[in-house]
């Protein structure tokens, strides 16, 4: 069983993903990550290439194949879990956490990284297109969560609440 990472972009999947890692000893599995070693390009390529309905189906095979992976920690892409589907993998696989970052400090972050080039989901600013897609995000992510993490409140202590 597998414990999978969901929330936001910039809510600290893949950075918390490698704290439980180490913890849990476990390999991590970036899902984001897994998609653009086998395309061979990044999701920006990709997704101004072939569109985001085409990065959305290879996010669906990509966790298709999650039973093919001894037990880990999974991080999912931030829309991964929207779509039903991949919700009913998702739960199957493994033990589902929530990363839940407050908004604020996901949009300060976004706001000075460089190193995250992701197209744009709604052509709206950074800020908006954020807050737009949050309201609706949150929603599925608290629905799908075994577990919340809640990176606001104690991290040890949540962290040994956490079985593998």
């Amino acid at each position: 069983m597998h414990i999978i990472l969901i929330g936001m972009r910039a809510a600290g999947k893949t950075y918390f993903g490698k704290i439980f890692s180490k913890k849990f000893k476990l390999n991590l599995i970036d899902t984001d990550e897994l998609i653009q070693k086998n395309e061979k390009c990044s999701i920006q390529a990709m997704v101004e290439k072939h569109g985001w309905p085409y990065f959305r189906e290879k996010e669906y095979e990509t966790i298709q194949n999650l039973s093919a992976y001894q037990p880990s920690i999974v991080a999912t892409g931030a829309g991964l879990p929207v779509a039903e589907k991949n919700q009913k993998i998702l739960k199957n696989y493994g033990k589902v956490i929530w990363i839940k970052t407050p908004p604020q400090v996901m949009i300060d972050y976004l706001k000075k990284t460089t190193t995250d080039h992701r197209p744009s989901l709604t052509g709206k600013s950074i800020v908006d297109e954020f807050l737009e897609v949050y309201d609706k995000r949150k929603i599925i992510y608290q629905k799908l969560a075994d577990f919340v993490f809640d990176t606001s409140k104690n991290i040890e202590n949540q962290i040994d609440l956490i079985k593998p």
